[in-house]
This record gives structure tokens, sequence and C-alpha cells, in this order.
């Protein structure tokens, strides 16, 4: 059976390629230490997740959870609660609800399916926003009573956070503060792994926060190597029976820079497509070329790399949206810049402003955005302080769609 192409939602089962090293030094990390996952936008942290969900080790009871539209506390709590018992069935039933008091509400509510549903229920019966530090406290006590670890993954944290403190600034402080706690009390049972689309270290350092989470072991999760990039084409092409030149790996390679799992598996599906529609001609570099400019930079890709530009009027701060966007244009048409040129360039920007900001701020705002875009995945320090994008793709594609001004 040929390998699925999985262009939509994450990559389970036989179809989880490579990451054998990485995983394993993920379990490994997960016996004593929180782990954020760290990694830019389609690397594949939601594929890591559902695979240590379906594949568990060390027998650890593992939960995932979807945070991105939760708004406060009660909400994070009341899902972290149904997620358990969605993902760990017989745990929840049979361990622990003979020990927990929350149990009955639940089974009696059971039969509505959508977590909103019961959310508002539970809500009115037991007042969750003021109260969810307790029926946490009930749900970790029972955890610890069972003493069996649990690792509960969280993705996209940072989103939630972001809504939290829109929504509540009061309630965002005090849930950064309790979930510190929890993490750090001592022999209780579990482990958390959290991750985001959106880099949570940034989210919080512009909140003046990011020390409530340095206790978190940073773990980056690599784009795939050469050989496994070389590797998983060869699997995909001999499965599809794709005929193909010496030229046409290396040229993919190159064009992709760093080979991210989604726009990898959204090359090659489009490169087995032609080969299928033209049968018996050989694909070479030049229709590598072709496609990856009708494709990967024309607009059957662009939803997924918009994403890019427009998240930026969304979590950066007003002040420094359109700084970034200007500051990234003029990356996209250099080899790289030094930090003393980009500098120059956000000063040049400044000059526009009716009120320029003076020189101090000025150069602490600038910190903070390089910080940013660093911790973002868009750009990175190539040795020696010249930075370039983080992505030969996305590079390509700011260059096309959004170019400099001047």
């Amino acid at each position: 059976m040929a390998t699925d192409l999985v262009l939509g939602g994450p990559v389970r089962g036989d179809d989880f390629c490579f990451r054998t090293e990485f995983l394993d030094d993920l379990w490994d990390s997960l016996r004593k230490n929180n782990i954020l996952l760290v990694g830019p936008r389609r690397m594949g942290k939601t594929s890591v997740m559902y695979h240590l969900l379906d594949q568990p080790r060390n027998d650890c009871v593992v939960v995932y959870l979807n945070t991105e539209a939760l708004t406060s506390p009660a909400d994070f709590i009341l899902q972290l609660i149904f997620a358990l018992k969605e993902n760990q069935p017989s745990y929840f039933f049979e361990q622990l609800g003979m020990i927990w008091g929350l149990y009955k509400n639940l089974i009696r509510h059971s039969r509505a399916s959508e977590f909103f549903e019961i959310r508002d229920v539970l809500r009115g019966e037991l007042n969750w926003d003021e109260h969810w530090q307790d029926q946490a406290s009930e749900l970790f006590n029972g955890i610890k009573r069972i003493n069996q670890k649990v690792i509960f993954m969280v993705d996209e944290l940072p989103d939630m956070l972001l809504r939290i403190q829109k929504r509540s600034p009061e309630q965002f402080e005090t849930f950064l503060h309790w979930f510190r706690i929890i993490r750090q009390t001592p022999n209780a049972c579990v482990q958390w792994l959290v991750a985001g689309s959106t880099n949570l270290i940034g989210t919080l350092d512009q909140t003046g926060h990011s020390k409530l989470i340095n206790d978190f072991y940073h773990l980056d999760l690599p784009p795939f190597s050469y050989k496994e990039m070389e590797n998983f084409t060869l699997k995909v092409f001999s499965e599809r029976e794709v005929e193909f030149d010496a030229e046409v790996i290396p040229r993919v390679q190159a064009l992709l820079g760093k080979a991210i799992p989604y726009f990898l598996q959204f090359m090659l599906k489009e490169l087995a497509t032609w080969s299928r529609h033209n049968e018996g001609q050989i694909l070479t570099k030049d229709i590598v070329d072709q496609i990856f400019d009708q494709v990967l930079l024309g607009n059957r890709a662009l939803g997924h790399l918009q994403h890019f530009y427009s998240r930026i009027g969304v979590y950066y701060p007003e002040m420094e949206s359109e700084q970034a966007v200007d500051m990234l244009s003029f990356l996209s048409r250099s080899q790289g810049e030094t930090l003393k040129a980009l500098f120059a360039r956000y000063e040049d920007f400044e000059k526009k402003r009716p009120e320029p900001r003076p020189q101090r701020q000025l150069m602490q705002s600038f910190s903070r955005l390089m910080l940013l875009l660093q911790t973002d995945f868009y750009i990175e320090d190539q040795g020696g302080r010249v930075y370039d994008f983080s992505n030969q793709l996305l590079k390509l594609w700011w260059q096309k769609y959004y170019p400099p001004s001047s």
C-alpha cells in the first residue's frame, strides 16, 4: 500500500514516517521533565503528539487536547477532563471515577456529545468560572492517588493564553501561576507536553510573564534531515512508479530548504501527479522548478503560506507589525543581513512615523522584535550575527508576494 501524503490533518499510524531518534529523545525527556515542543508551523508537532497517544510507552496514560478555541481557565480544566475521558475511558471510568466526586456529574451529562454543551451545563451547576481551581485540585489529587503517570499533551496553548489575556487579564496571570505550581508539585504523577503554532516564549515575553515558563525543557522538533527527506522521496516515488533523473531530489531540497514535512509532502504529491498524467516521461529538474513556481509559490499553497504573513498582524504588537513585515521583505531580497543593517532599516522605517520614538525605546523595541521573529521561526542567525530567513520556501514566497517598498 502506498504511503498516504497527508495534507490536511495530522499524520497517524503507518503514515507517520521517521522521527525514530526524536521520539526516543522525547520519551526519555518526559521521564522527569515538562516539555515545551518547539518548531514552526507545519513541522509535525501535532502528528508527534498523536503518535505518543497511539503508541504510549512506560505504562503512561497519555491524553491529547487542543486548546486553540478556549477562552478561560475553567474551559481549560473542563477540556482537560473530557480529553481524559475520551482518550483514556478505562482509566477514567474504572479508576479515577471511583474516587473522584465530579464523576457523577460527568456520567449524568455524558449523553451531551459536544464539549461546549456539557461545559455550559456543568458551569451552571458548579460555578466553574469561580471555582475552577477547586475542581482542578480534585482531579489532580485523584490522579496522584492512582499513582500511574499521566502525560497531558496540550496543543495550541499560546492561542488559548492570548484569548484568556484578552477576555480576562486578571485570570491570565492567575492561570499562569497556577499552571506553574501544578507543574512543580512533587510526586504529582503528571507530566506536561505543550506546543503551539505560535511560540510560547515570544507570546509570554510580550506580556512580561516568560519567567513563569522557564521550568519547561525546550525540545526542538527538527525538519527532516537530508537523508530522511531523500529516503521519504524515494519511498513515495517507488510506490507510485515515478521515473526521475539524478537532479530531481537535490533540486527539491534546494527549493524547499529545510524539509518541513507538510510542504515536502505537498511537493511530492504534485510531482507524482505530474508523472501519472505524463506516463512514460522522466521527471526532471526543469519540471520540478515549473511545479514549484506554479503550485507552492502559486494560489494552491497560498492559504498555508499566507498564514505566516497574516499572523503578524494578529500576534505582534500593533506598532511593530508593519516593521516586522518591512524587515522580512527587506531580507527576502538579500543573501542575509547583519544586525547593524537590520537596525538601520528599522530606524529608517521609524522616521516615517509622525512621532518617532526615542532612541533608547527604539533599541529595546528592535531587540524584542528580533526575538519574536526568531522564536516564531521567521529568521535565524546564520553565524556571525548575520540574519536570514530560516526557511527557503518562505523566503521565496515572501519575495514574490511582499517585496520591499524601497
